[in-house]
């Protein structure tokens, strides 16, 4: 069963191309495998509703329940944690050679052998990585539990959804704030076309010079470095906005 669990999780990170969004879709599953690691190990998990715990709180707390005879090695546990600073990081700072770097930073600490200036493909070991983390901790977990979600997700993995075609609620999981998932948005326009929807762009904007001024100005209004000084220092409002100009010197045919 454990095969199948992995080849599921494997194709269930495959959904998505970018490595950004692999990195937080598998996040987001290893922080629900943990709660699911408490929930089974204690006696009343109801009581654990309102705790409100983090993920680090509820990695050591998942770790102080599991058997001593388990396999999981004190390497792996920190590489969860690893994961869970990626996860902050990239949900902080959304410059992509940053990025790059510390998807690379991650892949590096159990596996020496990786190059930093060697052209690997992040995609295929994140993916690899992740799933190894996943199939420690699903041995720890409510059978039943894995193959419900299992069968809630099999749609998912056969409409090869990306970010655009998210539910609302399911894509605000993967960012700290709606700020932070249109910034996103927005430096990864024309790499993803598709995006246009996320960023608020219509076909009118680009037959139009006053509507897309209009949506610069809204934008700018969002991202300009002037006007965001004292809050969301975690974004670069600097390369946001150059991005902006350059969208709307597109729409204009300016660029």
């Amino acid at each position: 069963m454990t095969e199948n669990y992995s080849e599921f999780f494997e194709q269930w990170l495959s959904t998505e191309p970018n490595p950004t969004l692999v990195v937080l879709k598998g996040h987001l599953l290893i922080e629900w495998l943990l709660e699911q690691m408490i929930s089974h190990a204690v006696q009343q998990p109801d009581h654990l509703k309102g705790a409100d715990l983090g993920f680090q709180q509820k990695l050591f707390i998942a770790r102080a329940l599991i058997p001593l005879s388990t396999k999981i090695q004190e390497s792996d546990w920190s590489a969860i944690e690893n994961l869970n600073n990626l996860r902050n990081n990239l949900a902080r700072d959304l410059d992509s050679n940053t990025n790059d770097k510390n998807f690379r930073d991650f892949l590096k600490f159990r596996k020496t052998n990786i190059d930093l200036a060697t052209d690997i493909n992040i995609g295929d070991s994140l993916k690899k990585e992740l799933v190894f983390l996943i199939e420690l901790l699903i041995p720890f977990v409510d059978g039943q539990k894995i193959k419900n979600l299992m069968s809630s997700q099999e749609n998912v993995i056969a409409q090869n959804r990306n970010i655009s075609s998210f539910e609302p609620k399911e894509a605000d999981q993967f960012f700290i704030s709606d700020k932070h998932r249109l910034a996103f948005c927005l430096l990864k326009y024309h790499e993803e076309r598709d995006l246009e929807k996320e960023i608020e762009l219509t076909q009118l904007h680009y037959v139009n010079k006053d509507k897309a001024k209009k949506w610069r100005d809204k934008m700018m209004g969002y991202f300009h470095p002037d006007k965001n000084i004292s809050n969301e220092s975690s974004l670069n409002n600097d390369e946001i906005s150059k991005k902006i100009n350059l969208i709307y010197k597109r729409l204009t045919k300016q660029a």
